[in-house]
């Protein structure tokens, strides 16, 4: 949340997050958060404009999509 959002995206999960994977509407990777290892997480999303999914892998390797709007 939130989403739309304009500066900041926060995850925040049951289980333990792993990685960040950000692609924009063509499916195309803009961005890579490694190693994150919490559970709550902080995203800058100031310099994204419009439509995005997040790729969130869990410790456990499972994975969630979410789509996101950034202006």
């Amino acid at each position: 949340y939130p989403n739309p959002s304009l500066n900041q995206l926060n995850i925040y999960s049951e289980t333990t997050i792993k990685d960040v994977l950000i692609f924009d509407n063509l499916g195309r990777q803009i961005s890579i958060i490694k190693d994150i290892n919490k559970t709550k997480l902080l995203v800058d999303v100031s310099k994204l404009k419009g439509f995005y999914t997040l790729k969130i892998i869990m410790l456990d390797n499972s994975v969630l999509k979410k789509n996101i709007i950034s202006y």
